[in-house]
């Protein structure tokens, strides 16, 4: 602690003797600084929170270096800086083999928190002793060395970064004469660290394919990635193969992404067995015999009768499954199909129209010459039987005799009863099917829905002049005409806008209760009075931020705004009296302006320091006059710098801090301009009687000094 006071107070004087008579010269130059690598991008497959990386600082291009200063601003909550070096083992370092003064000393860092996610380092060197006894750098190398640390990692597909900032006035060189270097390029440098990704690749053998359909994904780690086996028609799923092993047959299956995988699924092929046989009197057409096809496969067999014999019935797996020839077998199993043939008989073909069926039903059969067959017209929901046809000729019984002296044919005639629907509305809305006549078989259930419009209701129905309920969607079974109305109603909701204390704020539109049409949509804007903001909405008990709220009225709603002070006071530019050529014990009068259009100005304090920050004292303000404050420094001992900086809070708490304000204490003789020898002599004498004195200082009260230091605010 002693030997970094020292040190600070060397350097500061260094600097101040050294640039009172800089004049910077604003020529071209292609100097600049940056960091090595400029970006630094991690994956969190291989960083995790602890890991540390370092980032180089590096000039290039620069003449007569004798003291350089760095600030960096970097994302806090994300990475943080752990010690700082000067690569003084490295013959690219730019003061190598040379004895410098560094703030602070490394590694030790001076990292400043100055909010969520906000943090700074300020670093520097200076060559002691300065030139001529030291030979400063020129060309390109490195300044310093940061070693960082990672204190947070991003979520799945997400990154966090931030920048590495170094382009600010804190950041300079300084040449020779103790100038600014001018027009030297501040580059930025990059952090990122991003979420870790694997690839899942997902092929299939053939008869099938998968969702996702094969290819290759990326996923975030730890994910759960669900894959489905698709087998197409006819094919079978046996099995998955996950990294090329047999993973089981369990479907969808699901795989963990901790690293990548490969994913096959494997299909294969359904077949079944088809055996045709026959009895005595004819073959088939694919011959009897023993015949393997696909799963789903749809098999046509045929039956061909000999000469004097007729196909009578197939048998499929032992069970009769009538005459029609040729059949299709469709094979979803083992089958066996037999075709039985009997001697020649007359045949019956029925047939029927839409509407009805018959019993028998419609089809070819045979009989034995003189059987006598009966058949029964049956007429479906909504239809009825009109007439048959044998043989062309009109017959009206039913049911109906035919007698097997020839081949018959019979046709069975059914005609539709239908019946018309009329649908109606009123303002407000529609149906489905939309308003008009239809017509409908006798007995159909219709199903109507009432579809309201915007802004609107449904109320009831109306069947034929009756009112029928409010069910949104209706069922009629037809069974004669008749009228259907749907009845709407508009609807409306209500917003309650609630004021709020003033001053504060109002609301656009303003507070009150008001109707508005089902959908609308309304826009409201808080509206805060000066010296305050907008903090937040209560709608129906939910807070929200955006202004102006956008709502939909599908609801009644409530409103009501919130503001907050939190704007700061505002303090002017300080009248000093005198405002320069202070003199040894000469008090200083400090008069501002300070005002808070919110709640009010609480109170203002000035606070002064003689000793470059080290401890500071405070002078409450004295208000005068509306808005103006006024205090006065007591005067001080000839070479003392004041420095001062005014604080103002307001009644709620804001806090308004000014910029630092210095003045110089001088004798009655002032020396005003210095050869640059002499301030270099005078500033080594200063260095050795300060050094001398606070180290002195230090052994003798370094307890109560150190106790004071704590119980100090700066």
């Amino acid at each position: 602690m002693r030997i970094h006071v020292v040190f600070g107070l060397a350097f500061l004087v260094i600097v101040v003797f050294s640039l009172m008579s800089i004049v910077i010269e604003c020529s071209p130059s292609d100097t600049r600084i940056y960091s090595d690598p400029p970006n630094y991008i991690f994956d969190s497959c291989t960083v995790s929170i602890g890991y540390k990386f370092n980032v180089t600082l590096r000039v290039d291009k620069v003449a007569d270096l004798v003291a350089w200063q760095m600030k960096m601003y970097y994302n806090d909550s994300i990475i943080n800086v752990t010690q700082w070096f000067e690569p003084v083992w490295d013959h690219e370092y730019v003061f190598y083999g040379n004895k410098t003064f560094t703030a602070p000393t490394p590694p030790d860092c001076a990292y400043n928190h100055v909010g969520p996610g906000n943090g700074s380092i300020q670093v520097g060197a200076i060559l002691i002793p300065l030139p001529p006894d030291q030979t400063p750098f020129s060309g390109s190398g490195k300044l310093c060395i940061l070693e960082f640390i990672v204190t947070a990692i991003p979520s799945k597909n997400e990154k966090l970064s931030c920048a590495l900032s170094i382009n600010n006035p804190l950041t300079y060189l300084l040449d020779t004469k103790g100038s600014i270097i001018p027009n030297v390029t501040k580059e930025d440098g990059y952090y990122e660290l991003r979420a870790c990704m694997y690839t899942l690749t997902i092929t299939t053998t053939s008869g099938g394919t998968t969702k996702p359909l094969p290819g290759k994904y990326s996923y975030s780690a730890g994910t759960q990635v669900e894959v489905l086996a698709i087998p197409d028609t006819n094919n079978l799923f046996d099995h998955w193969k996950l990294d090329g092993k047999n993973a089981g047959t369990i479907n969808p299956i699901k795989v963990l992404m901790n690293s990548n995988h490969t994913l096959q699924a494997i299909f294969k092929l359904l077949t079944h067995n088809l055996t045709i046989t026959t009895t005595a009197g004819g073959t088939t057409n694919p011959k009897p015999g023993n015949y393997t096809h696909a799963n789903g496969t749809v098999v046509s067999v045929t039956a061909i009768p000999d000469a004097s014999y007729v196909f009578d019935h197939w048998e499929r797996d032992g069970s009769n499954i009538g005459s029609k020839n040729p059949i299709d077998i469709i094979m979803d199993a083992n089958h066996t199909v037999l075709a039985v043939f009997a001697l020649r008989k007359y045949t019956l073909i029925i047939t029927s129209t839409a509407g009805g069926n018959t019993n028998p039903t419609p089809g070819t059969r045979n009989y034995t010459v003189g059987s006598s067959v009966i058949v029964t017209a049956i007429p479906s929901l909504s239809y009825s039987f009109d007439h048959w046809l044998l043989d062309g000729e009109q017959r009206k019984e039913n049911p109906i005799t035919v007698q097997m002296d020839k081949n018959h044919t019979l046709h069975a005639v059914f005609t539709l009863i239908t019946y018309e629907l009329t649908i109606t509305i009123t303002e407000g809305g529609t149906t489905a099917p939309s308003p008009g006549k239809y017509t409908h078989a006798n007995g159909t259930a219709v199903s109507v829905t009432s579809i309201p419009y915007t802004g609107y209701e449904f109320a009831y129905w109306q069947l034929n002049g009756t009112n029928v309920g409010s069910d949104n969607l209706i069922e009629i079974l037809i069974h004669s005409n008749c009228s259907l109305r749907a009845v709407f109603n508009p609807v409306l909701y209500y917003l309650s806008i609630h004021s709020v204390e003033r001053p504060s704020g109002t609301t656009d539109p303003s507070a009150g209760t008001r109707s508005h049409v089902a959908g609308a949509t309304l826009n409201v804007t808080a509206l805060p009075d000066p010296g305050f903001s907008f903090d937040y909405w209560l709608l129906d008990g939910k807070k929200g931020v955006e202004n102006p709220i956008t709502m939909v009225m599908n609801m009644n709603h409530t409103l009501t705004p919130y503001f907050v002070d939190d704007v700061p006071p505002e303090i002017g530019a300080p009248l000093q009296e005198p405002p320069e050529n202070v003199l040894a014990f000469q008090n200083v009068t400090v008069t501002v302006n300070v005002t808070d259009l919110g709640m009010g100005v609480k109170n203002v304090t000035l606070r002064y320091s003689i000793n470059n920050g080290t401890t500071w004292t405070s002078l409450t303000m004295t208000k005068i006059t509306t808005n103006t404050y006024q205090t006065t420094i007591p005067g001080h001992e000839d070479c003392t710098w004041v420095e001062y900086r005014i604080i103002a809070f307001d009644n709620i708490g804001n806090q308004a801090t000014s910029e630092d304000y210095r003045y110089h204490i001088y004798a009655y003789v002032r020396v005003t301009k210095l050869n640059q020898s002499i301030a270099f002599i005078v500033g080594a004498l200063i260095i050795i009687i300060s050094g001398v004195f606070l180290c002195a200082y230090s052994l003798v009260s370094s307890k109560k000094r150190l106790t004071a230091m704590r119980n100090q605010s700066i």
